[in-house]
């Protein structure tokens, strides 16, 4: 179950959101995802976000080492964007499709993807810091004042890591990408169309970020 506050901070964080207010179209699509009408779509794809929120988070908790779960939690939780994309046959989607089948107007993908990409963003926000403010509670039963002078100590994850994590899954998308346009045995077989998308993909993570400035901070800096 959602709680009612998540829920309330999640339509908080849309209409506060800079990113979406700075243009017209991002913020009409956003004010149609909360409108009351809309409600009930709107509640599927809060209750979508987080049952795989949970789901991620168990798999990469109980499959990989402690050195690299969030960053493994990190690529999957980025990679179920994917599931929004047109055309594809995914619950997300189809929950997404009757959203901008209701609509008065139409939006932009551009825009479509920026209000879906910040709730997904909340998501992640408002969990982890219950998980925070959880784990604070039970240290104070369990420790007393110590614990309860600790809660104090607890803060937000900083840009620092949460960057660090970001880092560490573009950099394993880019890996596996290479590898698989090189051939790599075991990565399988590319069809042409999906090998020119591959390489543009590539291409644009090329020309916008230097990988070893990635690698550098992922190993080297402290989180």
């Amino acid at each position: 179950m959602i709680s009612l506050y998540a829920k309330k901070r999640m339509r908080l964080m849309l209409v506060e959101d800079s990113r979406i207010n700075c243009k017209s179209d991002r913020k009409s699509f956003a004010e149609h995802v909360l409108g009351v009408s809309q409600k009930q779509q709107f509640q599927l794809l809060v209750a979508g976000f987080c049952q795989k929120f949970l789901t991620l988070a168990k798999e990469s908790f109980e499959t990989f080492p402690k050195s690299c779960r969030k960053a493994m939690f990190s690529v999957a939780w980025m990679k179920f964007l994917s599931n929004f994309h047109p055309g594809k046959t995914t619950q997300e989607c189809m929950i997404l499709n009757g959203l901008l089948k209701e609509a008065k107007e139409s939006f932009s993908l551009e825009s479509v993807h920026c209000v879906i990409s910040i709730l997904h963003e909340s998501v992640y926000t408002i969990i982890h810091k219950h998980i925070r403010l959880k784990k604070a509670e039970t240290s104070a039963e369990t420790m007393g004042e110590a614990a309860h002078h600790a809660r104090h100590e607890l803060r937000e994850e900083s840009d620092n890591t949460l960057y660090r994590y970001c880092g560490a899954a573009l950099h394993r998308m880019i890996k596996l990408r290479k590898e698989t346009l090189a051939g790599k045995k075991g990565r399988g077989e590319l069809s042409s169309q999906r090998k020119q998308i591959m390489e543009k993909e590539l291409t644009f993570s090329a020309g916008t970020i230097n990988e070893g400035q990635i690698r550098h901070y992922i190993y080297y800096e402290k989180p």
